[in-house]
C-alpha cells in the first residue's frame, strides 16, 4: 500500500465515529458472509465497500462494510487507528497489491 492510499485509508477508519461503528455493526449482525475479492486485490470491487460482511479470497481478510474487520472491531471500541496498525494491514496485502 503506498503512502498516499495509506494516509487516505486511515482518514476514512478514523472518521468512523464509534456511534457509527456500533449502528453498522447491529445492522450487520446476522448478515450471510461472502467470498469475493476485495478493491485492495482488485480495484474494481470499490462497491462491496457497502456489502454488510464478506472476506476476501485473495488477501484473506474479512470486511464490514468496507472496513477490515479488526479496524472496524477497533472503531467500535472507540479506538484510533495508528501508523502501526497502518503497517500491519500494508503488509497484509503486500503481495497482494
Amino acid at each position: 500500500m503506498n503512502a498516499e492510499l495509506m494516509a487516505s485509508e486511515k482518514a476514512r477508519f478514523n472518521a468512523l465515529t464509534q456511534e457509527e461503528a456500533e449502528r453498522i455493526g447491529k445492522e450487520c449482525e446476522g448478515a450471510e458472509p461472502a467470498i469475493r475479492s476485495c478493491w485492495y486485490c482488485n480495484s474494481a470491487h470499490e462497491h462491496l465497500k457497502t456489502w454488510d460482511w464478506f472476506t476476501c479470497f485473495s488477501c484473506g481478510i474479512s470486511y464490514v462494510r468496507g472496513f477490515p474487520a479488526p479496524i472496524f472491531g477497533m472503531r467500535v471500541r472507540g479506538e484510533e487507528v495508528t501508523d502501526e496498525t497502518m503497517a500491519k494491514l500494508s503488509e497484509a496485502l503486500e503481495d497482494k497489491l
